[in-house]
């Protein structure tokens, strides 16, 4: 409703409910769910007509039937379908025909979303790089404070359910270093004990049972952080999990003669040529005052490279430690 008071039509849809991997599949999803929110019947694809010119007759026909209002197609999850592009399960005309379906409507809107780990790695696939070559580059940054502060409490609040400590959602933050995607896990399952309990306040122990939980279930919730992790960062976040109690400060030197005696051959080169990768995946963050110094970006991230600590670290694979299998996002 506020799209439309605003003078635009937005079109959401995840591509986890994304049937197949081929442009059919896709311009499929789009357009049933385009005609659907606009009350479209959706038209037949003739015998001629390839799946992106069927996808293009579609939205033409949806911006028509809007009239005064705006067409925006955002596409969240995008990730699933790069998974498979990477995993060889997906064909590169995908996002070919995506790309050409763009240019043909160039005052239709799209927002593209996908995880970080993607974009940075985008050039490796020129088909993806088409795609985005043709967006403009909006970097969703952790939250700070205050927009935290909301995300954690309007939507317990909008059913009833309140904080017993005014503390807490500053907590949240802390533990979460404002990831939206980690604050909306943890809250999902605060609110989660809450019902289950009858009750509508969440208390400091319903925070160290869901704190816990995710710790313990790791690979479900982080396997974002490992898909494009080099077997070297690995090392890197291993060692430097054990380099300090709390998340604390660990100056780089510190790091570098931890590494050294673990004897894994990572020279000083390949250190900080993983810690300026990691920091650009929003892994780490790096001072250089009044010493160069790091630490794990999110709290909830060093509890688990932590407690999963493997003192075997191996540097031929990027996998999740501790025999963790990644799950759903």
């Amino acid at each position: 409703l506020a799209a439309q008071a605003a003078g635009a039509f937005d079109i959401d849809r995840a591509l986890q409910t994304l049937g197949g991997y081929t442009t059919a599949h896709l311009a499929d999803l789009i357009a049933r769910a385009v005609c659907q929110a606009v009350h479209l019947a959706l038209p037949e694809r003739g015998g001629a007509e390839n799946p992106a010119e069927w996808l293009g007759r579609v939205l033409r026909a949806a911006g028509d039937h809007l009239g005064e209002h705006r067409l925006l197609v955002i596409l969240d999850e995008l990730d699933m379908l790069l998974d498979a592009l990477r995993e060889g399960r997906a064909e590169e005309l995908v996002f070919y025909n995506l790309r050409a379906v763009m240019k043909q409507l160039p005052t239709y809107r799209w927002l593209l979303i996908l995880q970080d780990s993607f974009f940075y790695e985008r050039h490796n696939r020129a088909s993806v790089n088409a795609v985005l070559q043709e967006c403009r580059d909006l970097h969703l940054l952790p939250l700070d404070s205050t927009w935290a502060d909301k995300l954690i409490r309007e939507p317990s609040e909008s059913q009833g359910i309140h904080y017993d400590d005014d503390f807490l959602p500053g907590v949240i933050h802390d533990l979460t270093g404002g990831s939206p995607y980690l604050i909306k896990a943890v809250c999902f399952n605060l609110v989660n004990q809450a019902r289950e309990q009858g009750r509508t306040v969440i208390t400091h122990r319903d925070l160290d049972r869901a704190r816990g939980y995710m710790v313990s279930e790791g690979g479900r919730y982080f396997n974002h952080y490992f898909k494009y992790l080099s077997g070297e960062g690995n090392g890197v976040l291993m060692t430097l999990s054990q380099a300090s109690d709390e998340n604390d400060w660990v100056a780089e030197e510190e790091l570098l003669t931890r590494l050294d005696s673990l004897s894994l051959g990572l020279t000083e080169r390949i250190v900080r040529r993983e810690l300026k990768r990691l920091a650009s995946q929003g892994l780490v963050e790096r001072r250089s005052q009044p010493r160069a110094e790091v630490r794990f970006s999110v709290r909830l991230f060093y509890d688990y490279m932590r407690t999963h600590y493997d003192s075997e670290i191996d540097l031929r694979g990027s996998a999740a430690p501790a025999g963790e299998s990644g799950g759903a996002k």
